[in-house]
């Protein structure tokens, strides 16, 4: 049976977190997640976040919202992130992105911890309960996350997700003539086919 839009849980719950999907229309939940992505990258040595402003993150889910062609139970639900709390607390620890991106053959997740609160396990547990929501509630039945081949950190939390290594593709950061690239490892579900040959241009911006 089918879930109507207007059914759709927005905060899921697992040991010790919530996760609390984010509403591109709404300021307060656009300017907590516009904190976290300045966190991330003051903690990296001040490069530029890739979501800076409101415009940025509207412009993500323009991109890769969810579409409607992998969500088999339901209609596309309006936010692809999720933030992340303490199941106690009401300040965001990190966040978990769910991105349908046109290039790619199926959504991918990526996610990212508080340096305060990293190497306790949050991004595992978060992400496999944002995955089993796409899957069981949403529908959507292929996802992979990607990772750089020297990220050996995401790599252990994809795989304490369940996902298992399926192949690589290439990502291409920035703009011609300034382009670089580098290959990029694929975690996939179990029994996924990985198709090769992919490419992932790694720059918001429309076609």
């Amino acid at each position: 049976m089918s879930t109507m839009a207007s059914e759709i849980p927005t905060t899921l719950r697992t040991e010790r977190l919530k996760l609390r999907m984010v509403n591109p229309d709404s300021l307060s939940d656009l300017q907590e997640l516009i904190g976290l992505y300045t966190a991330y990258h003051t903690r990296s040595g001040g490069a530029t976040p890739s979501i800076a402003n409101m415009d940025d993150i509207r412009l993500k889910h323009e991109l890769m919202g969810p579409r409607a062609e992998f969500c088999t139970l339901t209609p596309p639900p309006k936010g692809m992130f999720h933030l992340i709390y303490l199941l106690d607390g009401d300040t965001p620890i990190g966040h978990i992105a769910f991105s349908f991106r046109s290039e790619m053959p199926c959504p991918d997740v990526g996610y990212a911890i508080l340096p305060s609160h990293e190497g306790r396990g949050y991004a595992s547990e978060a992400g496999r309960e944002v995955v089993r929501f796409w899957q069981d509630v949403i529908g959507v039945k292929e996802i992979f996350i990607g990772t750089s081949h020297k990220n050996l950190a995401s790599q252990g939390v994809a795989r304490r997700m369940g996902f298992v290594e399926g192949g690589s593709f290439e990502v291409v950061f920035g703009l011609p003539p300034n382009e670089r690239s580098e290959q990029a490892k694929a975690f996939v579900l179990p029994g996924m086919k990985w198709p090769s040959g992919q490419v992932l241009r790694h720059t918001l911006r429309r076609k």
